[in-house]
């Protein structure tokens, strides 16, 4: 997905590899206490360059610890992070541990391009719920979350620092919703029993509408949102029905969803390990991991009969049975990298990459062995593609140019545990400037919210 207001870059969908089953996890708060974190590694000791990187250049990023973000030191577990369109201003959430007074509670902090400024309290927040947070290019955030009693849906003013209002219910909850922002607003999808409830949020008129986002009304049902820069939103809405998996996909053009294309989905693969990719032309790029890794075009706006195009398989390697974990971006010239981990056997989990500049996918590339795939992310306005990965205790960076089938890899000197390099650990934003900024959660020994920053 182009991924210019997931936070500018790096906190698109964010997953681990603890087993070959698990999709997404995060270690326990127990988990981090006990595991060894936060020595910087010896500048003495040499990268993994060389064939197990692809043929990667490696050189090292300068990371340094910034500050102490969680002013209580109460956080316990799931953070989100998001900047504005410059990369001036940043703001982060997370969530903190159950009181003799209460909660669990939601917390912010924005940092203003000079210090991380009052912390705010957000709401009540579900332990192990989801939690997302994006940002749009006129200073608007939106954060979306679970709460003890269903979902919440919250706006922050960059320019004020602070939360507009009170933050709205949703009733049903978050899990299996989504949240994507554009240029001046942002798209809300979240399963409902009605079907499926995709708000737009118009800033002039100050409210949440709703738009008609036509897919059946079945229960068990995942959704998933991409943009693509010009205000254009792609969905994807995985559902069961009758003992039978489908795929429903649409297009929002800025007032309207097109025509949904539907097709079966393999049963093998649930609902939220497809990935969708929003190109310049409004048309999907739909990918999954089952025997290998697929990738296919539909184009919901065209007629039925022809929204789908050819399956393209560019790894058939991985037996049957085995989980992968995928990704993709777009950039704004509608160039694709996709992303995957491969366990090929029980002890080896290696990233692989695939390519497209418009002459087709290039052949699946290895980085290298994995812990943990951290991110994967785009600077729009370079269409630099970034990817983070925890690698035997340590965070590396790989950059790319979207154009090129070149990566640089980049030792952040930061090691840790891999529970405290997953996805609900660890958050990352890639700047316009080429930086990119960090908020960890337990990283350090003595546990909390740190922010760090990278420059590559």
């Amino acid at each position: 997905m182009h991924e210019r207001t997931k936070s500018v870059a790096l906190v698109g969908a964010i997953a681990c590899a603890a087993t070959a089953a698990v999709l997404a996890c995060g270690g326990s708060s127990n988990d981090r206490d006990q595991a060894e974190a936060g020595a910087t590694r010896d500048a003495n000791e040499p990268l993994d360059g060389g064939p197990s990187d692809g043929g990667a250049d490696a050189r090292r990023a300068t990371c340094t610890q910034k500050s102490r973000v969680d002013m209580d030191g109460s956080a316990d577990e799931a953070i989100a992070f998001a900047a504005t369109a410059s990369g001036s201003k940043v703001l982060a959430v997370w969530g903190d541990a159950p009181t003799r007074d209460g909660g669990p509670r939601l917390h912010a902090r924005m940092f203003d391009g000079t210090s991380w400024l009052e912390q705010l309290d957000v709401g009540s927040f579900s332990r192990g719920g989801p939690l997302t947070l994006v940002a749009d290019d006129a200073g608007g955030g939106y954060a979306q979350w679970s709460d003890l009693v269903g979902g919440r849906r919250a706006l922050f003013d960059f320019d004020a620092g602070a939360f507009d209002a009170e933050a709205l219910p949703i009733p049903p909850g978050t899990r299996g919703a989504d949240l994507v922002a554009f240029p001046a607003g942002a798209i809300s999808a979240y399963p409902a029993e009605a079907g499926v409830v995709a708000q737009a949020w118009n800033a002039g008129a100050g409210v949440w509408e709703d738009t008609a986002l036509d897919v059946p009304r079945v229960p068990r049902v995942h959704v998933q949102l991409a943009e693509n820069g010009t205000g254009h939103v792609g969905a994807l809405v995985a559902f069961t029905d009758r003992g039978y998996g489908y795929l429903a996909l649409s297009v929002y053009d800025g007032s309207s969803w097109s025509a949904t294309a539907v097709m079966e989905r393999p049963m093998s693969v649930i609902g939220d390990r497809f990935r969708i990719g929003l190109m310049p032309d409004d048309t999907i790029l739909l990918l999954w991991p089952d025997e290998g890794v697929t990738v296919l075009r539909v184009d919901p706006k065209v007629p039925r009969g022809s929204q789908l195009g050819a399956l393209q398989t560019l790894d058939t390697r991985v037996p049957p049975g085995i989980a992968l974990i995928s990704e993709i971006v777009v950039d704004a010239q509608g160039r694709a990298t996709v992303v995957w981990m491969e366990r090929r056997t029980s002890d080896e989990v290696t990233i692989m990459v695939s390519r497209n500049a418009g002459a087709g996918w290039s052949a699946p590339r290895a980085l290298g062995a994995v812990n943990h795939l951290v991110g994967l992310g785009l600077d729009a306005s370079s269409n630099v593609v970034m990817l983070a990965m925890a690698r035997a205790g340590r965070l590396v960076f790989f950059r790319g140019d979207a154009a090129a089938d070149a990566w640089t890899m980049l030792d952040a000197d930061m090691s840790a545990s891999a529970s405290q390099l997953d996805g609900r650990s660890m958050r990352l934003v890639f700047l316009p400037d080429g930086s990119i900024s960090i908020v960890s959660l337990g990283l350090l020994p003595a546990g909390g919210v740190y922010s760090f920053s990278c420059r590559l």
